[in-house]
């Protein structure tokens, strides 16, 4: 037995009062008149007895009812299992609830979703508590009123209506958060320690070491994992064109990566595109368990200039986030190019053959000294060729057009001062004693150079290489894209805040370089160009990235711009617009960056729009981060081998139990029995056996 207020035990000095008052008693004597006094001596020592032995057991009643009395207030209880010291369980009366709402927890345990089970088990903690506890709950979303503590009402009611989140947390992040909101409440109370309830399950992804957990001793965990029948996830992982300008009213080439993460092959999965929210292909898939199949789908689109809306839809059940895939489809963009030279040369036509020959460049030249520096805030790639310095109004505007977003490709000549270069764009080339005739060979693009992914069906290392004489050094600050065959950097591209430098470390005139004139020059040129797409230009965008960067054209600084969801029948190709979300945004140059409100948007497209003139700019796509469709979990006894040694943590074995059976097992670990009620009555029967016992000896003495 143990007491929740033992410094209430000092008030049993009191048991002393009964003592003193038996050993002084204060009752004056009778005096009695006998006319025959023969017998009194029989009479005094019969009376002497029944007294004292009277005194003695009213004594002792009135010893137990303080003492009973003041054991009640106390608090006496028989301490739980898991709370020997008796006082942890009761202590504190804050609770913590994190209940995992992710998609992976679409999955089932007999026919149950995990949610709805997580969430059954969440509801039944505030009835394991005290009606004076509050509660703090938290899912993936953050949202709400997430810092305090509330009643047990409030609770219920924001479970009754949770639902999934596309945001997926780190576990740290959530139990740090946690503890945040204790440390928070107990700074104004002086309180101490809490009582933090885990409902998940338990996904690897979340949580990869189970060991990096810190518990704190004045905490008790509670650990509920939830675990599906069966993992079965069929997904889209990916979607990628063959031809990343989309022509009108031209066959067009798109590939679907498809996932089978489960355990199970599954057989005749129906795969269906749809354009602008009309069905335009289809197709059927059978996948053995752990496995990937690319599967390439024709379509054509009818719209001539502008952005489409796209989507890719599997059949699949009962993780249905990733069942579709949402991406646009931009109309032949026209990628701007803008070459400036000194003087006219022979590398000015290898330049302007290369891009003239397509439909989808915008191709123009200048020297620098007929230069319009307006013309550089809607160009996408700008050509240096040959130019030996660069003025500060030039370097001025090739900072200002990289710091908008813009790319830079430079072709130096042989007399280039790379002072002038470094300044403008950032990088660290130095120049070098080149002799025109005297050159190297490259070596053949590497295998596993990103840059020219779809180029080249096989590389081998015997291929024909041009020769070329280097000028400038110091290009291995970057990313080498070509090299030459005694490792040196010949094509370089570097990084910056929001564009791309590629530098080439020889001229492109014939006598210094071979480049111009081979075959590696035209699929090089075209893949600098595409490289300078903005992130509008992608297919689509993950929930998970950070921010999003688009061109748009005659950029005003204090336009604001929204996101607008648009919903689709799909059987009708009808659409209509949501409620707009204005992210927070800045303009910078003709790029619009704003940072993506994940907490607010769901998988989707959408509309940006011109919050002032209400006119629609441009399509953008959203989908839901993969990760959270890898079903890898941690198992129970992988927890609890995990955590054994920490003996304030509690995993509970659900397995196939019901909430009723939850309670029952919680209680018998946590819940200490209350003894007050029984000293109460304990000193109620001292209080009846005193007047019993006064009762019966006055009967006594009559």
């Amino acid at each position: 037995m143990q007491f929740l207020y033992p410094s209430i035990l000092w008030v049993l000095f009191l048991m002393i009062i009964p003592i003193i008052i038996h050993l002084f008693n204060f009752q004056r004597p009778k005096k009695v008149l006998f006319t025959n006094v023969e017998f009194l001596k029989e009479v005094q020592q019969i009376s002497k007895s029944r007294n004292r032995l009277k005194h003695i057991l009213i004594m002792l009643a009135r010893m137990a009812f303080i003492g009973f009395l003041v054991l009640a207030f106390a608090r006496p209880v028989l301490p739980s299992e898991n709370d020997k010291d008796g006082s942890a369980f009761s202590s504190s009366q804050r609770v913590s609830i994190y209940l995992d709402n992710s998609f992976s927890l679409q999955n089932e345990q007999d026919n149950k979703r995990l949610l709805d089970l997580g969430a059954t088990y969440a509801q039944t903690v505030p009835d394991l508590f005290p009606k004076s506890a509050t509660f703090q709950l938290l899912d993936n979303s953050f949202e709400g009123n997430t810092n305090f503590f509330y009643p047990k009402t409030n609770i219920t009611d924001k479970l009754s209506t949770i639902d999934f989140s596309g945001i997926s947390r780190d576990f740290s992040e959530v139990y740090k958060k946690q503890l945040r909101t204790f440390e928070a409440k107990q700074n104004q109370t002086n309180g101490e320690g809490g009582h933090i309830f885990w409902v998940s399950d338990f996904q690897k992804k979340m949580l990869p070491n189970l060991n990096e957990i810190a518990f704190d001793s004045a905490y008790n965990y509670y650990v509920l994992p939830i675990s599906p029948t069966n993992v079965s996830t069929l997904l889209i992982d990916s979607v990628w064109l063959d031809n990343p300008f989309v022509q009108p009213n031209t066959p067009q080439n798109i590939t679907i990566r498809v996932r089978n993460l489960g355990t199970e092959s599954v057989e005749n999965k129906s795969l269906q595109l749809f354009i602008d929210g009309k069905q335009v292909s289809a197709s059927v898939v059978s996948l053995a368990a752990q496995s990937v199949q690319e599967i390439e789908m024709n379509f054509s689109v009818t719209k001539t200039t502008g952005t489409v809306s796209a989507k890719v839809s599997i059949e699949d059940y009962p993780i249905l986030f990733d069942n579709d895939y949402f991406f646009t489809l931009r109309i032949a963009p026209k990628i701007n190019i803008l070459n400036i030279f000194e003087r006219q040369s022979e590398a000015q036509v290898y330049i302007r053959n290369v891009f003239t020959n397509a439909d989808f460049f915008n191709f123009s030249a200048t020297s620098t000294q007929n230069l319009d520096y307006n013309v550089l805030q809607n160009t996408d790639l700008v050509v240096l060729e040959g130019i030996s310095s660069l003025d500060e109004a030039l370097q001025r505007a090739l900072r200002k057009f990289l710091s908008g977003g813009g790319n830079v490709l430079v072709f130096p000549s042989p007399s280039s001062k790379p002072n002038d270069f470094n300044s403008a764009l950032g990088i660290s080339v130095r120049s070098m004693n080149a002799e025109a005739g005297v050159g190297l060979a490259l070596l053949p693009p590497s295998e596993n150079e990103p840059f020219f992914d779809g180029v080249f069906e096989q590389i081998s290392s015997s291929m024909s290489m041009p020769v070329a004489t280097s000028v400038w050094s110091g290009l291995s600050s970057g990313q080498s894209i070509l090299k030459f065959r005694n490792g040196q950097p010949f094509l370089m591209r570097q990084q910056t805040a929001e564009g791309n430098v590629f530098v080439c470390a020889a001229p492109l005139e014939e006598n210094w370089s071979g480049f111009g004139k081979h075959a590696l020059f035209v699929p090089t040129m075209y893949k600098t160009a595409l490289s300078s797409l903005s992130q509008a230009d992608l297919l689509a965008y993950n929930l998970e990235d950070q921010t999003a960067i688009l061109s748009l054209d005659s950029l005003q600084k204090n336009t604001i711009f929204e996101l607008v969801a648009i919903n689709q029948n799909i059987e009708q190709g009808n659409t209509t617009q949501s409620q707009a979300i204005i992210p927070s945004q800045r303009i910078s140059g003709n790029k619009l960056i704003f940072e993506i409100p994940r907490s607010s948007l769901k998988a989707g497209l959408y509309y940006i729009r011109n919050k002032q003139t209400q006119k629609i700019e441009t399509l953008l796509a959203f989908n839901y981060s993969r990760e959270e469709s890898y079903l890898d979990f941690h198992s129970e006894e992988e927890i609890k081998t995990a955590w054994a040694a920490n003996s304030n943590v509690q995993v509970f074995s659900l397995g196939n139990s019901d909430v009723k059976e939850f309670a029952k097992t919680f209680k018998e670990k946590n819940e200490n029995i209350p003894l007050w009620r029984y000293f109460i009555v304990a000193a109620l029967i001292a209080v009846l056996v005193e007047a019993v016992l006064a009762r019966i000896f006055s009967r006594a003495s009559e």
